[in-house]
């Protein structure tokens, strides 16, 4: 069960809370930088000696490499791999919360999050703020 044992600074907490939000633009970023680098062409491919590599497997490996090389990539990745971290180590009535609040196309207000969910509005927020002190402890946000 997630405790909320300290305080997150204002801008800490919006900053951990439009993580939330956007993690599908997270996702869909992801894909794209992926594609990028698939299908990246090497510009000295037809240069003889200056290639990366003619050996189609070893030129996987290398694009693939290019890709965790790079840093947006790697703070996507790592984004991304915490919400599903802290989402997967919810209860199931916690993470009706965090779907509402978080992954529906509109974000939907507190009256609408506790009736849907049968919380209280005070107890609703008070999940949302565990879920942020939680993502922010995994990020090593304070």
């Amino acid at each position: 069960m997630l405790k909320l044992d300290y305080e997150v600074t204002g801008p800490t907490f919006k900053y951990i809370e439009s993580l939330w939000f956007r993690y599908n633009d997270m996702i869909t970023k992801m894909r794209d930088i992926e594609m990028d680098v698939i299908n990246y062409v090497d510009d000295n491919a037809d240069i003889k000696g200056k290639g990366a590599t003619s050996n189609p497997t070893e030129a996987q490996a290398l694009k693939k490499e290019r890709l965790r090389k790079g840093g947006q990539y790697r703070t996507l990745e790592t984004n991304v791999k915490v919400i599903e971290d802290v989402f997967n180590s919810l209860p199931d009535d916690y993470k009706k919360v965090a779907r509402s609040r978080y992954f529906t196309k509109h974000s939907k207000k507190w009256d609408k999050i506790a009736m849907e969910t049968n919380f209280s509005e005070r107890h609703a927020r008070r999940i949302r703020d565990m879920i942020v002190v939680a993502t922010a402890e995994k990020l090593g946000l304070w």
